[in-house]
């Protein structure tokens, strides 16, 4: 039984390793031949279904499982494994099935009340998932199955499946085992609230004179124009908010944005969050972990909290001192428009990194934008997903909930094996963040991968949605996401199919296709502005030889929050100060001065996601860096290397400890060196 998502994992959130591309012989490589599976095209889900409908089939499904799980629960033996943990397979598919699509609405759905009612249908399903994850009847028939004879992913597949069950508390008491469900049924709640109230609190800086817009893109400022009444109202939206911390040259916007964005969620989600990390330690102190944080990194390649902040420590300290380099020269740039300033401020960096980038580069930012349009660099992230794997992507002809979602198919040798949707430019009552949500994970014989990926990319407004190369960087990480859920789909079982590794892993795929955004030959089949003329290979060299700049800075708040994230799950919830915790961190970790008056720990959703295990995405970085070092040696169009990246590391799904696919694609064990590496030639080369 995938206990993975009765823990709450539904979605997977997903927010670089430097190098160029070396002479090859990738033409001359013959690539093995990756055999199409033979599965049944999923089905969307009714993304049309009107409001009765919806509730209607979540209460259907509710009754659906909870009619077979009690039919698998008074199952009398033999026990083996294809009377057990067949039909827990069939189960794990139902209960996914039923739940995801309630789950993604929650962040999708236009309508408010549509929403919240899809959030009382997730919220149906969590005490009924956690009878099951508590089920000792089925536990047991678990752990009497004979595995002599059984294949090694079976074998995996059946151990790890036991040790969840124990895990989660399934031999205890049924007192203990009531108090556990509750204590889950609690976190998720809390969890899901935490997080709606991030969503639902959008705010507004209200600004009366075009002319403080100055700085800022035109074509920003001409979607930006008063109303009626002579305002002009700017949204802590991405699109909105970023573009002003960069560009603007009024000094008052940056900080008025920085203070309505640094305010999401607050207060509401303090009480929230103090409720939410107070559960989550005494679920794990029950179970008997020493904190929540042990009990949360036990399955993942890390292991420890130990480890986890030894890690982030030691990241931080290779990057401490170049930060601070970094910081000392934005300080002397600000001195030429202010020769007062003593400090550059958090809402002031963004703006003085541009110019001094430009100056130091010669490279403007801006006119990068105006070579990557929108639907331009949809066409290219599929192009380039076609051209590595082998694969067709097209049009798929199905409902969708928005008219700017769009539906499409992934095919191999005329047989498609995985269907999405992109819902990627914003609306009100969206989630705010990038983000991929696997909405079916594949399972081998029995149904095609499905994903939903939800980003606020400019576009969709007939613009041609100018992007950042950043945005086009996020892009395809989280298509990279996409595509691991669409490889993934090979295994037999559902437990170790789809993105079911050690969730410390997940992250990697997506942050090591990155890489292809920073190559020339992929962007130059893309990035074209609308007198279609082909981004400048000199334009392009100044944006490399930037790529560095202020990274140490970037990965120096990157070590704060994981540290944020980590000591709020090993600190008392009684008497923890969210402010003071916060800043001695941003003051240890950072090297720029905190903003009085803000409270960004109300916004850091990756608390509900995520808990403890914010340094995942620097773990993954490292895991991104190594799994590179191949496709650097061999080539980023190595058709081999692509095919062995997409067979051993994205297809063997969750089916062997992630440590094992990772040799078995670099040929050696996975180190942290090539990361360590990397930040120090970044270091050197900001010198």
């Amino acid at each position: 039984m995938n206990l993975k998502l009765l823990s709450g994992v539904a979605a997977i959130s997903l927010i670089c390793a430097a190098c160029s591309e070396p002479a090859t012989h990738e033409e001359t490589a013959t690539p093995t031949p990756e055999p199409v599976l033979a599965t049944p095209v999923t089905p969307g889900p009714d993304v049309t279904a009107d409001l009765e409908t919806f509730v209607a089939k979540c209460d259907s499904d509710f009754a659906n499982l909870k009619s077979k799980i009690e039919a698998i629960e008074a199952f009398k033996g033999p026990y083996t494994v294809e009377s057990v943990m067949v039909p827990l397979n069939e189960l794990d598919v139902e209960i996914s099935n039923a739940y995801y699509w309630p789950y993604i609405t929650t962040a999708t759905q236009p309508d408010e009340a549509y929403r919240d009612a899809a959030m009382a249908c997730v919220q149906k399903f969590i005490p009924l998932f956690n009878d099951l994850g508590l089920s000792q009847k089925i536990y047991h028939q678990v752990k009497e199955i004979d595995l002599t004879g059984a294949d090694v992913v079976t074998t995996f597949m059946v151990e790890e499946t036991i040790k969840s069950y124990e895990s989660s508390g399934v031999d205890k008491d049924d007192e203990t085992r009531a108090q556990i469900k509750a204590l889950n049924e609690e976190i998720f709640r809390l969890s899901q609230l935490f997080d709606k109230n991030i969503r639902d609190d959008v705010r507004y800086v209200e600004v009366e004179d075009v002319a403080r817009l100055s700085g800022l893109p035109e074509d920003y400022i001409a979607n930006h124009q008063p109303d009626e009444n002579g305002i002009i109202r700017i949204s802590t939206s991405y699109p909105d908010m970023f573009p002003v911390f960069s560009y603007a040259d009024d000094d008052q916007l940056r900080y008025d944005m920085r203070m309505a964005n640094g305010n999401r969620g607050y207060p509401v989600n303090e009480n929230v969050l103090r409720d939410l990390l107070g559960k989550r330690k005494e679920l794990a102190q029950i179970l008997g972990y020493q904190t929540f944080a042990h009990l949360a990194m036990e399955d993942r390649m890390i292991g420890t909290p130990e480890r986890a902040d030894s890690f982030i420590k030691d990241i931080n300290a290779l990057v401490r001192g170049t930060a601070e380099l970094e910081r000392d020269r934005l300080l002397e740039r600000y001195r030429q428009i202010d020769p007062t300033a003593e400090m550059v401020m958090p809402w002031q960096r963004g703006y003085i990194s541009e110019k001094l980038r430009a100056e130091l580069y010669a490279y403007d930012s801006q006119q990068v934008r105006q070579y990557f349009q929108f639907d331009n660099v949809k066409a290219g992230i599929f192009q380039l997903t076609q051209d590595l794997f082998g694969v067709e992507i097209r049009d798929w002809d199905t409902p969708v909930w928005d008219p700017l979602v769009s539906a499409h198919e992934m095919v191999e040798n005329g047989q498609v094996i995985g269907r999405f949707y992109l819902d990627l430019h914003p609306r009100a009552g969206k989630d705010q963040h990038a983000t991929h949500y696997t909405l079916r994970s594949g399972v081998k014989g029995v149904q095609t991968p499905m994903s939903v990926l939800v980003t606020n990319f400019p576009g969709g407004d007939g613009t041609p949605g100018l992007m950042e190369h950043a945005q086009v960087e996020t892009f395809l990480h989280e298509f990279g996401h996409l595509i691991h859920n669409m490889f993934s789909g090979t295994q037999t079982w559902a437990y170790v199919t789809g993105m079911s590794m050690e969730r410390d892993f997940v992250e990697a795929p997506s942050q090591m296709l990155e890489e292809w955004v920073w190559d020339y030959e992929t962007l130059k089949t893309f990035a074209v502005n609308t007198d279609d003329e082909v981004l400048p290979r000199a334009l392009f060299d100044k944006m490399l030889a930037a790529r560095n700049y202020n990274r140490a800075t970037s990965v120096a708040g990157q070590t704060y929050l994981a540290a944020e994230s980590l000591a709020f799950h090993t600190s008392d919830p009684e008497t923890i100060d969210f402010d003071a915790l916060s800043t001695e961190l941003w003051e240890t970790y950072s090297v720029y001065p905190s903003v009085p008056g803000t409270h960004g720990w109300a916004s850091f959703g990756h608390l509900a996601g995520y808990s403890s295990n914010y340094y995942t995405y620097q773990w993954s970085l490292a895991i991104a860096a190594d799994m590179f070092t191949r496709f650097e040696a061999e080539g980023l169009r190595n058709k081999q290397t692509a095919m062995d990246y997409r067979t051993k590391v994205l297809g063997s799904a969750g089916s062997r400890p992630a440590d094992d696919m990772l040799e078995d694609f670099l040929g050696r064990p996975f180190s942290v060196e090539a990361y360590a590496e990397d930040l120090k030639e970044a270091a050197q080369s900001a010198q």
